[in-house]
Formats: C-alpha cells, structure tokens, sequence
C-alpha cells in the first residue's frame, strides 16, 4: 500500500514521495516515458522496458532497492566500481564491454532525473552525473562491410543457401529473402521484417518498396522513411513475398539470429567481426565507388540530411539509375530456392 501512496506522489498528489527505485522505474515508464513509447509495437515496447528494468536490478543486486532520495553519489560509485569489474574482468560474472555498463548508468541517471523533475526538483544534482566508462573496444565492433566479391560469389550463390545432404538444412524462405533484399536496397533488415503489403508495390511501372512509419510500429528516425527501387536480386526475391514476412513480423531479432548462425555454419562470414548488418555498411561503399553523392547515398540509407529539405530528393527513375550501378549479378539457381 506504501508504494501506491509513494507512486501517487510522484503523479501529483502527495508531497516528498518516499519511493523505491524499483517503483521509481515503474513510474518512469508508466509517465515519464509514455510519449517516447507511443507508436512501438509490443515488442519494441518490451526491449525497451527490459533494459530499463536491467539497470535498476542490477543496481538493486549491488546497493539495494533504496528510496531514490536516498540515494548518494557514493552507491553510484559503488555501481560504477562493480560495473568496472565486470569491464575488465575481475569480477566472478561474464565479462561485457564499457558500452553496457554505460547504458545501465545513462538509463538510472535518465530515471532518477526525470523522476525528480515530475516533482519540480529540475535542478536535484544527480548522483549519477559524470559516471561513465572509455570502452576502446567500440570502435573495433563496428560491423565491417562485406567485400563486393564476396556478395557476389558466395553470398548470390545459390549454393549458400539450399540443403546439404546430410549436413545443413535450407535456409527458410522468408529469411532467405529477407537477406537477399538487403543486399541491393540498403534496408536495415528491421524495415523489410516489418514490412506491409501495402507497402510493397511490385505492379507499378518503377517496382518498389516504401520504408514508413506504421500505426502499430515505431521505425528508428523520420528521416528513415523513403521509397527505394527494387533491381537485381531485390526484385526478383520480392516478387516471391508481395505479403511481406509474417514469421518475422515484429521479430527481427529472431530473423538477425537465424541469419547469422546460418552464415557461421557455411562459412559465409569473412571473419568473425561480420554480421548481417554488414550488407548495410557494403550497400553503401558500392554506392560511394559509384559516385552516388553523399546526398543521396543519405536518402537511400534513411539517415539525416543536415539542411531543410527543398523535394523528395529525387524521383524513382532517378533512383532506379543510381541502383542500377551497383547491381551485382546473382546465381540464376537462388529464384528455385523460394
């Protein structure tokens, strides 16, 4: 009963809440974040809760589930010295990089902050302020691009993907589309999982597919929204899917999972750091070895374009041109596969 009396207080009712910081993360995403969370599908909804939640248990598991207004600078650094175990290994559980440590402490300074700030403390110094981590590891974790000869050669061979006697099963369709696609439209493979037929228009004179914000699911930024010209591959793998994926509709990772234990076990990974969002980062480096300005390389990839937009940044003839130079020529025996 406590803490529904202590949650009432931070929506308006009662003054000097005394709330645990279990409770204060209810809060925050009940209130603070429900903005942020309007338009995320159930799932999107849920990795963002889980993360939050992690935070604060993993401070729990440290410090305490103290009142937030308890809280010192000096149990943050006890978190902080805790998470610095774990950094470099001195700690008895599994080792994780300084990138995850910081996002447990940027996510309980946001909660602490915004918690507060609902009460009319803006300026409440944060105790998790200034508590961060160097991770030099960042950097080399950035997904290196796939070389053009290995998309061509392995990656379009039909070989890569259908059974082995004994030995490998065939890659399932949709996930095998789903990648294939990637390859000559760019498309971060969470856009194509969550595809609507709709949106897919295969009948029009330039075929394409259009990357836009659903009522039902949140995409990452709104300058990711954009038409994008079907060729190649593309093309021909969507004609096969004018329905979409509803296997990995709104299961995206459950796709990137099944794609990259499926490369690992043929041995279509040039190295360890490769991942499926290695296609995006080759997409655009064959787009840069053709002389695609940087402009519409932009506009292709969904990200940013840092000046008011005066048009839609070229029609899809023009766009189709642009594709049309870096189609890579594919194995005839993938259209058998699906």
């Amino acid at each position: 009963m406590q803490e529904i009396v202590d949650a009432e207080a931070v929506l308006g009712g009662a003054p000097a809440p005394k709330m645990s910081l279990s409770k204060a993360c209810d809060v925050f995403i009940e209130k603070c974040a429900a903005e942020e969370l309007t338009g995320k599908s159930a799932n999107q909804i849920k990795a963002y809760k889980k993360v939050k939640h992690r935070a604060v248990n993993n401070f729990i598991k440290v410090v305490g589930d103290k009142y937030i207004d308890t809280i010192t600078v000096e149990d943050a650094v006890r978190f902080h010295d805790w998470w610095q175990d774990r950094i470099t290994g001195k700690s008895s559980e599994k080792k994780l990089s300084g990138n995850s440590g910081n996002r447990d402490i940027g996510n309980l300074r946001r909660i602490y902050r915004e918690v507060f700030a609902r009460l009319g403390e803006r300026k409440r110094p944060n105790p998790f302020d200034g508590l961060s981590f160097q991770d030099p590891k960042r950097l080399r974790e950035t997904p290196p691009p796939f070389p053009v000869t290995w998309i061509r050669d392995k990656l379009l061979a039909a070989e890569s993907y259908g059974a082995v006697s004994g030995k490998f099963r065939a890659l399932n369709p949709q996930a095998m589309i789903i990648f294939l696609t990637c390859i000559e439209t760019g498309c971060r493979p969470s856009e194509l999982c969550n595809l609507e037929p709709g949106r897919i228009h295969l009948d029009y004179k330039i075929p394409h597919i259009v990357v836009d914000f659903d009522d039902n699911r949140e995409i990452k930024t709104e300058s990711s929204t954009r038409r994008i010209p079907l060729v190649g591959i593309a093309h021909e793998a969507m004609k096969r899917a004018p329905d979409g994926f509803p296997k990995y509709r709104d299961k995206e990772n459950a796709f990137s999972a099944a794609m990259l234990k499926h490369l690992r076990r043929r041995g279509l990974l040039p190295s360890v750091r490769h991942v499926v969002y290695s296609l995006i980062h080759s997409f655009e480096d064959r787009m840069k070895a053709t002389h695609v300005d940087p402009e519409m390389r932009r506009l292709f990839m969904g990200h940013a374009i840092n000046r008011p937009e005066y048009g839609e940044g070229g029609d899809l003839k023009l766009r189709l041109e642009l594709l049309k130079r870096i189609e890579l020529p594919y194995d005839n025996g993938l259209l058998s596969l699906f």
